[in-house]
Parts: C-alpha cells; sequence; structure tokens
C-alpha cells in the first residue's frame, strides 16, 4: 500500500477483484487488511470471461511492452516501475 502511493502519489482507494471468496470474504486476511485501511474491494461481474480476457490480454500487452524498453534501455530491474509506467 505504503509502495503504491510513494510510487504514484495517489491513495489507494478501492480494489477489484474477482469473486474469490480468498480475496473478498470478510474473514479473508485481504478483507481485513483492506478494511482497516478503509479500502473498498469490489467484485468484478460474474460470468464476464470476454471482459477479463480483454483485461488479460491488455496487462500482458503491457507487460511485454514494459520488458522491452528494459532490454533496450538495458535498465536493472529495480526499475520495473518506471518501466510499466513508460509501457502505459
Amino acid at each position: 500500500l505504503q509502495f503504491i502511493e510513494t510510487q504514484t502519489g495517489n491513495k489507494l482507494k478501492r480494489i477489484t477483484c474477482d469473486n474469490a471468496g480468498e480475496f473478498i470474504g470478510p474473514n479473508s486476511e485481504l478483507g481485513k487488511y483492506c478494511s482497516s485501511k478503509g479500502i473498498m474491494i469490489t467484485p468484478s461481474a460474474p460470468y464476464t470471461p470476454n471482459e477479463n480476457a480483454t483485461a488479460e490480454n491488455a496487462n500482458r500487452i503491457i507487460a511485454d511492452i514494459a520488458r522491452t524498453i528494459g532490454i533496450r534501455a538495458q535498465l536493472p530491474g529495480k526499475f520495473w516501475a518506471e518501466k510499466y509506467r513508460h509501457a502505459c
């Protein structure tokens, strides 16, 4: 949480995830942590594999672009956040 706020300068307010109980269950570790920090967990719409596939494809493309940026610029691994920011 602190890493995200430091990298982006924004406060994390909401996390969207699938309807998996291990993530959004009231007794899950993530659920307890988020409620203590005031972060809302919103489930994605069920039975939407098209939307999930589209999002996963977009994330894979961004990861490929970031990896290419790092290889071309010969950046060490610690600059992963900058690579992803420029890829987006």
